[in-house]
């Protein structure tokens, strides 16, 4: 309602604007013929600006369609002013401009240095918050922002809205690509993480026997134990660097290539660890009577190869649980230095 009240005021006011015009050009006097020519030549440069400014305006408002999960979008061809809901990492590794994002997307801390110019728009997508951005592109995902709200803020620009779990991270960074007219950025990129990649395993290859496995773990609140598979946090582990998942984790990875996470209670934790085991531990498990509490304090744990060997490693929340570019890009580096300094075991 508050958002229809404002583009109501915007027609009025530019009404208002129209009438005081035509009312100052009817009690304008008659010019002389020195000011007429004068008149004249102005008229004439006028002209030719604004010519040059109707060529420069069309080209940035020049519109292509887009089909996105809602169907068609007309969307602008060249965007440069662009609200990220989503994808914001896949935007900065492509150099696209990006004016907001999401305070949730932002606190990385590999993304220190790229995020000057880019305002909070909040977690919930403030919609008085994006309208005075002005963004020509809006850009979404399909599982955290309500259909209601998307409704909204496509009043105020374009929007598309990509599936999160219908694609890779390739998948995604090109869709990005050909949105803001980056395909070829997009593929350098591409190109130069593969080299990394491949880079990284040489080194790890190296450092880990064939049949040696590795379990990624998050650990949350009072009760919860979470192993990753090879989508989201096990990305790099598993498909970038190629290590090898316990067998229980390998069928579930089987099952379903997307498997991202498994609930698991203590009583499967020595099934589903590795002779490598990283953990993400939230704050709120470190707390006391929190589940970090619970498993260091379990003879399960203390049990475990991985834990005997001094094979286990605590790795950055906000490196490792987003899916993005520049996220996996960190992660690669991160899990490099952590098996590295695992080497030198108990």
């Amino acid at each position: 309602m508050k958002l229809k009240r404002w583009l109501l005021g915007v027609m009025l006011l530019a009404v208002a604007l129209a009438v005081a015009a035509c009312a100052g050009d009817q009690q304008e006097s008659v010019p002389n013929e020195q000011g007429a020519d004068t008149v004249s030549e102005q008229a004439e440069q006028s002209s030719s600006g604004d010519a040059e400014e109707t060529k420069e305006t069309a080209e940035e408002s020049e519109m292509v369609s887009y089909t996105d999960v809602f169907g068609e979008q007309m969307i602008p061809a060249k965007p440069e002013h662009i609200v990220a809901g989503n994808f914001l990492e896949g935007l900065l590794a492509l150099d696209a401009r990006v004016i907001g994002a999401k305070q949730v997307h932002m606190r990385g801390p590999y993304l220190e240095g790229l995020l000057e110019g880019i305002e909070d728009v909040g977690n919930d997508m403030n919609l008085e918050k994006i309208l005075s951005l002005e963004p020509d592109l809006i850009l979404l995902d399909d599982s955290s922002t309500e259909p209601a709200v998307r409704d909204q803020l496509a009043l105020i620009a374009p929007t598309v809205t990509l599936p999160w779990l219908g694609m890779d991270i390739w998948e995604q960074i090109r869709e990005v690509a050909a949105i803001v007219d980056r395909q070829e950025e997009a593929e350098a990129w591409i190109e130069g993480f593969n080299r990394k990649e491949a880079e990284g395993r040489d080194k790890v290859q190296g450092w880990l026997a064939p049949d040696e496995t590795v379990s990624i773990f998050r650990v949350r609140g009072k009760d919860e134990l979470l192993a990753y598979g090879p989508r989201n946090v096990g990305h790099v582990f598993y498909q970038s660097l190629q290590l090898k998942a316990p067998a229980v984790l390998q069928e579930l990875i089987d099952g379903n290539p997307q498997f991202t996470s498994e609930l698991i209670s203590m009583e499967l934790l020595s099934e589903f660890a590795g002779d490598y085991v990283i953990l993400m531990v939230d704050d709120n498990a470190r707390e006391a009577g929190g589940m970090m509490e619970v498993i260091e304090s379990s003879a399960i744990w203390k049990s475990l190869p991985a834990v005997k060997n001094g094979r286990v490693a605590t790795v950055d929340r906000d490196i490792w649980l987003p899916y993005q570019p520049l996220a996996l890009q960190a992660q690669l580096e991160d899990a490099i230095r952590v098996l590295s300094e695992l080497q030198g075991g108990a």
